[in-house]
C-alpha cells in the first residue's frame, strides 16, 4: 500500500518516488519516517509506526517523505537547468535548495523546522493530499 500511494504521488506530481525502507532504529514520537537527499535517496520509516492504530499516519508519513524526494529532484532540476528559471516552481525550488544547505532539525528548535521551507511546503502538501485520500 505505501510503494502504491508513492507511485500514485510521482505520477501526480511528476517525480520519481524514493525506494522505502523499515528502520527499527528511528525514535518513537519523534522521527516517524526521514529522507535522505545526501547518499541513500531513500525514505527510512519507523519500525514503530506500524504499531500505530490508525494505518493513515503512516501513509502520511509516506506521503511527507515523498514530497522531500519530490522537492529534492525539483532543486535538482532546476539547479541543472532542467527547470526553466520561468517556470511557476522555480522560485520555490531555489527556496527548498537553500533550506537544504541549511536545514534546522527538529530537536534543535521545532518552531523554526516546522517554519522552514522544506518542512513547511511537505506539511501542507502532505495535509492536502492526505484530505482528498480520505474521501
Amino acid at each position: 500500500v505505501m510503494q502504491r500511494v508513492a507511485d500514485l504521488q510521482g505520477q501526480i506530481f511528476r517525480f520519481t518516488p524514493a525506494p522505502m525502507a523499515i528502520d527499527p532504529k528511528l525514535k518513537k514520537d519523534s522521527e516517524s519516517g526521514t529522507y535522505d537527499d545526501e547518499d541513500t535517496r531513500r525514505i527510512d520509516i519507523g519500525a514503530w509506526v506500524f504499531d500505530q492504530k490508525d494505518p493513515k499516519d503512516l501513509l502520511d508519513t509516506v506521503v511527507h517523505e515523498q514530497f522531500h524526494a519530490y522537492q529534492h529532484q525539483k532543486y535538482h532540476d532546476e539547479r541543472r537547468g532542467v527547470l526553466p528559471a520561468d517556470h511557476p516552481l522555480a522560485p520555490a525550488a531555489r527556496r527548498w535548495l537553500h533550506n537544504a544547505k541549511h536545514y534546522t532539525e527538529q530537536e534543535k528548535n521545532d518552531q523554526k523546522y516546522r517554519a522552514q521551507p522544506l518542512e513547511n511546503h511537505a506539511w501542507t502538501a502532505a495535509a492536502a493530499l492526505m484530505k482528498l485520500l480520505k474521501r
